[in-house]
Formats: structure tokens, C-alpha cells, sequence
């Protein structure tokens, strides 16, 4: 398998295993109570009944993914879905995202103003009719950066619509909140937080957690049941992560070894970071590599090397 084959494969399973993942009533209500405002003064069960499930109550039913236009071609999400929140008559269009290269080419934030654009415009003719433009549901669009560059792990940043006078053209009168978009981008963090929607979304994508460690976080910390279908996915996860997170770096001008072979580059890479790393932080060869998170099939060959 060649570089560009490999690559493909792994972004098609990183957004397979990230799309199963969010289908869990009981992940997204514990990550959406921590990151969308109208859910301020709810409980996370509260969060999971206004989210549109099936008869078990646990898998999210999605909206359409695929936006479809004439002109511009479609744009496939990863997930959509619709939330009712009766209490306060208000409903929402959330979108989530998993973005494993947090450098694709562009600014992801523009991606996202995007996105939040066509599911306003998609929302004419099929949730509000003619001019009735008052009846735009408010959309979210959330991205999780699984690989977040150095120096924004743990972080959150909001783009929000907000209304201004301006200062020479003031009056008293309160500014409407056209308040219909928002978009979130999720640093995740490298270090675990216990029952936070942060810690959630470590435990979930980040360094690797043993299986035992991984079921007492989701029960105990979060109160989510047991369901193998979902520790499955978090493990295939897992190891397409390590996949793409080591990719990226391979990418990004370490490529020495890239005529020997996609493959041979890589260990050499992961030999030269490893002794690297080991000799900046006095720890041991195992410790690096999964720091670096270098992928299970090549770390015998990477020890031999060292």
C-alpha cells in the first residue's frame, strides 16, 4: 500500500469510528452540556431527552449529512442532528465534526462559517417557508480536534454572532441577538479531567487508555452503561488515531527516509523522535512511543533500532 492508499484508508475509518462514537445518546449529552449555552441550567439527563433517539434510547437518529446545491456541489458532514429543548420552545441544528489534521490546508474555522452557512440555507422550504425567516433554527457547528497543535491542547474557542452599534451612530434602543450560528472548535487535551466534557473527549480520543481504566471513566465518571458495540469503537479509534497523528508529523518535514520506502521512512522517523525524546524527558523507550503515540505495528521494529 502506497502512501495516498494508506492515508485514505485511515481518514475513511478515522471518520467511521468518530461518526459510531457520536451516535451515543449518553456521550453527547455529556459532551453538548458543556459546550452548547441553551444547556446551561440542565442535568446531562436532561440534555439526553431532548436529543432525537430510536427505541432503545440510546442512538441518535441523524438528520440528512449531505447538503446538497447546483452550483456549489454537496458537502458531507460527519453528523447532523435536530434538538428539541420543549422546556424553552427551543430547537437547534448541531452538527459535530472529528478533525484528525488540524492543518488540512485552510483554516478549519472557515470550513466551519461554511457549514454553518449551508445549514441555515438548507433549512428554507424544509423548516421554515417563503419569508418566514424568523423561523431559522440557531445551528452549532462543533469541531473536535483530535491532534491539536502544540500550545492550543485543552482549549475552546467560540465564533458567535453578536450585534454592535456603531460608535458614532448610537442609540439606547437594544440591538436584536441575531443570534443563529455558532461555531466551537475543541482542542482536546492530552491529560485526563475527571467528569468534564473535556475529560470525556480525552478518555475517548486521546493517549491511549487500558480497557479496564476506559469502562470505570464511562461508568463511574460520566454514568454512561456499558455497551461493547462502543468500547469497540473507541478502540478501533484508538489505533487509527495513532495511524493519523503519526502521519501528520510524518508530514510535516521529517521525510529523511521517504525514498527507502512510506513504510522504512516511518520507523526511521519514530527512531529518530523516540531517542530524541527519551534523552529531553529521562524516560524510557515504551514511555515515548506512547507519548508520540507511534503505532503498535511498528514499535518492535522501532526498540531494535534504538
Amino acid at each position: 500500500m502506497n502512501q495516498n492508499e494508506g492515508k485514505k484508508r485511515n481518514s475513511s475509518a478515522l471518520d467511521q469510528g468518530f461518526k459510531e462514537i457520536m451516535k451515543d445518546a449518553y456521550i453527547l449529552s455529556n459532551l453538548l452540556i458543556g459546550w452548547v449555552d441553551e444547556f446551561q441550567d440542565c442535568t446531562v439527563d436532561d440534555v439526553r431527552r431532548c436529543l432525537p433517539t430510536g427505541p432503545n434510547g440510546r442512538r441518535i437518529i441523524d438528520m440528512n449529512t449531505e447538503y446538497s446545491s447546483s452550483r456549489n456541489g454537496p458537502v458531507f458532514m460527519d453528523k447532523v442532528f435536530r434538538v428539541d429543548i420543549k422546556e424553552k420552545n427551543v430547537k437547534l441544528i448541531i452538527g459535530i465534526e472529528g478533525q484528525g489534521n488540524p492543518n488540512p490546508g485552510y483554516h478549519i474555522e472557515n470550513r466551519a462559517m461554511y457549514y454553518v452557512s449551508r445549514m441555515i440555507s438548507d433549512q428554507k422550504g424544509a423548516v421554515f417557508d417563503k419569508d418566514d425567516y424568523d423561523g431559522i433554527e440557531k445551528v452549532y457547528s462543533i469541531w473536535c480536534i483530535l491532534n491539536p497543535p502544540k500550545g492550543k491542547e485543552n482549549t475552546i474557542i467560540r465564533y458567535s454572532l453578536k450585534g454592535r452599534y456603531d460608535k458614532e451612530y448610537v442609540a439606547v434602543s437594544p440591538i436584536y441577538g441575531c443570534d443563529l450560528a455558532e461555531i466551537i472548535i475543541v482542542n482536546i487535551s492530552a491529560e485526563y479531567e475527571a467528569r468534564t466534557p473535556m475529560g470525556l473527549l480525552s478518555t475517548l480520543f486521546g493517549r491511549k487508555v487500558d480497557a479496564g481504566e476506559l469502562r470505570r471513566r464511562l461508568v463511574k465518571d460520566y454514568k454512561i452503561p456499558e455497551d461493547e458495540s462502543l468500547l469497540r469503537s473507541v478502540n478501533m479509534m484508538s489505533k487509527t488515531l495513532d495511524e493519523e497523528v503519526f502521519d501528520y508529523h510524518f508530514d510535516r518535514g521529517f521525510q529523511e527516509g521517504k525514498d527507502q520506502g512510506y513504510q522504512e521512512g516511518k520507523v526511521d522517523l519514530a527512531v529518530e523522535c523516540v531517542r530524541s525524546l527519551m534523552g529531553e524527558m529521562n524516560i524510557t523507550a515504551d514511555k515515548a512511543m506512547d507519548i508520540l503515540r507511534v503505532p503498535d505495528d511498528l514499535r518492535e521494529e522501532v526498540l531494535s533500532r534504538l
